[in-house]
C-alpha cells in the first residue's frame, strides 16, 4: 500500500488517508508520498535476496495449506501473526502498531518525568534502560518531516540528544535474533529522513547518530544498531536513486 501527506498551512504534515494510490494522488495534487513508499522499489535482489522469487513461493504453499482462505487472508498469513500477552492473536503489522503507540506514551512519559507502567513493560522498559546507560536525552518521538524538493514525507519514531547531537532512532519489531533483522530498506529509510533533519537544523548529516532498535517479537531481546556515518551516505545516494525513478515512472 501506498501512504501520501500534504503539509498543513501552519506546518504540519498530515497523512492523506483516503490516497493510497498513485492514480488518486495524481488526482489530488500537492501531496507527498512517503519514505516507505519509495522504498518498495528497493531491488533486494541485487543485494543477495529476491523477496518477489520468497513470496511468490509462500503464497503458492500458504494457498495449499489453507485452500479456502481468500486472496486477503492469505496477504494476512503471509507476514505472520503475533501472540499478545492476553493469548489473542495479531497481525504481525497489528502488533507492531500496538508496540510503537507504547513506546511512544513510555517515552513522552519519561519526558514528562513520570514513569509509565503498563504490561509491555518488558518491551520499552529495556529501551528506557539503554537510552539512561547511554546518557541519551529525549526530544521528540513521532516526528514527521517533509522535503519538498524529493517530494517525500517522513516519519522518525524517536529524535534525542547525544552529547548535543542529534541521534535518529526507528523501531522494528521482528521475529528472530534481533541482530541478524536488519536491513539495506531499513538504512534507507534513516539517511534520508537525518538528509532532511540535517537540512532543517543546517547541520552537517555526519553529525547525525542514526539506529535501528530491533525488538524479537519472540523473547523481547532487543538489539541498537548503529548505521556507520559511511554507510548513512550511501543510504541517502540509494534512496535518491529510487526517488527519482519513482518520480519519472509516476509523474508525481
Amino acid at each position: 500500500m501506498s501512504h501520501f501527506y500534504t503539509q498543513q498551512k501552519n506546518g504540519k504534515v498530515k497523512l492523506l488517508k483516503t490516497v493510497d494510490t498513485i492514480a488518486k494522488a495524481r488526482k489530488h495534487g500537492n501531496c507527498s508520498k512517503s519514505v516507505t513508499t519509495v522504498l518498495q522499489l528497493f531491488p533486494r535482489q541485487l543485494r543477495g535476496f529476491d523477496i518477489n522469487n520468497w513470496r511468490e513461493r509462500r503464497l503458492i504453499a500458504l494457498a495449499r495449506q489453507h485452500p479456502s482462505d481468500t486472496e486477503e487472508k492469505l496477504l494476512e498469513r503471509l507476514w505472520g501473526y503475533r501472540e499478545d500477552i492476553d493469548g489473542s492473536v495479531l497481525t504481525s503489522s497489528e502488533f507492531g502498531t500496538k508496540l510503537h503507540a507504547e513506546m511512544e506514551e513510555a517515552i513522552l512519559q519519561k519526558m514528562a518525568g513520570a514513569d509509565y507502567h503498563s504490561d509491555y513493560r518488558h518491551f520499552y522498559g529495556k529501551f528506557l534502560e539503554w537510552l539512561d546507560f547511554s546518557n541519551i536525552e529525549p526530544e521528540v518521538v513521532e516526528h514527521s518531516v517533509m522535503d519538498s524538493k524529493r517530494r517525500v514525507a517522513g516519519m522518525i519514531d524517536f529524535i534525542g540528544n547525544n552529547n548535543g547531537s542529534p541521534i535518529l532512532m526507528d523501531f522494528k519489531f521482528r521475529q528472530g535474533n534481533p541482530r541478524r533483522k536488519s536491513y539495506d530498506t531499513d538504512l534507507c529509510q534513516l539517511a534520508v529522513e537525518a538528509d532532511i533533519i540535517a537540512n532543517e537544523r543546517g547541520i552537517n548529516i555526519d553529525a547525525i547518530d542514526c539506529c535501528s532498535v530491533i525488538f524479537n517479537c519472540e523473547n523481547e531481546e532487543m538489539y541498537v544498531k548503529l548505521w556507520p556515518t559511511e554507510k548513512i551516505k550511501w543510504g541517502v545516494e540509494a534512496f535518491d536513486k529510487l526517488n527519482d525513478t519513482y518520480n519519472f515512472f509516476t509523474g508525481l
